[in-house]
């Protein structure tokens, strides 16, 4: 096998791992703003059975950092308390620590773009 095909398997293979990491980031990120909604709507959604199937894809894809990260978060809950705002600067910290994992060029945002976004 050539050089040159040795050299396109291995593109192949990154850009499928980037793919997936991808589409399990932004499953990730649907269920969290999923969880903004009320109770009755957060059941007919499925939330919790959906967080907890998107945590076991983040431990089989991420990085050890992402998914400690997301272990220190814990319960989806962002309300307004010193705890809930704790949780939602660590969630923060974890959506910077996913563009670093797929690679952009520009790795962090600050907390203060990041919160003016969301």
């Amino acid at each position: 096998m050539s050089i040159i095909g040795i050299y396109s398997i291995w593109q192949y293979i990154r850009q499928k791992r980037f793919d997936e990491k991808l589409r399990v980031y932004k499953n990730f990120l649907e269920i969290i703003a999923d969880s903004t909604l009320n109770q009755d709507d957060q059941e007919k959604k499925d939330v919790r059975i959906r967080y907890i199937l998107a945590k076991q894809e983040l431990i089989l894809f991420a990085p050890v950092e992402i998914v400690e990260k997301n272990s220190e978060i814990g319960p989806i809950n962002f309300s307004n308390t010193f705890e809930g705002n704790q949780r939602y600067n660590l969630y923060l910290e974890l959506l910077n620590l996913m563009r670093k994992d797929l690679k952009y060029l520009n790795k962090t945002i600050s907390p203060e773009v990041l919160k003016k976004l969301l």
